[in-house]
């Protein structure tokens, strides 16, 4: 999954496509990319490098840090915070946390 992800679905610009186009190397769509939809697919690789060595990230790597550096351009003054409008169209007023923390709600202004 994660060689799909980057090898097939991240583009030259380092934006990864919302959905896997069948069969690989189809017309990727033009959604508008998200920020968490760009880091998460990157996490989870580093993640399983851990588990399954370096070999595993070796060949993705450089997708994975082009990811990564595109989404850190999507972040409003490089806080990590989530961005005000999401490529969902949803739009989070900046400095909002989603998810649950201790119990509070869903989304909690920081």
């Amino acid at each position: 999954m994660r060689r799909t992800e980057f090898l097939h679905n991240t583009r030259e610009t380092g934006s990864m496509a919302f959905r896997t186009a069948l069969p690989p190397g189809s017309k990727l769509s033009d959604f508008k990319p998200c920020a968490d939809g760009q880091m998460a697919p990157s996490f989870r690789s580093i993640g399983l490098a851990v588990i399954r060595g370096r070999r595993f990230l070796r060949e993705i790597w450089p997708k994975v840090k082009l990811a990564l550096e595109y989404a850190w351009t999507m972040t409003p003054g490089k806080s990590a915070r989530t961005p005000a409008a999401q490529g969902n169209g949803a739009m989070i007023p900046t400095g909002t946390r989603i998810g649950r923390s201790h119990g509070r709600g869903a989304a909690q202004h920081v």
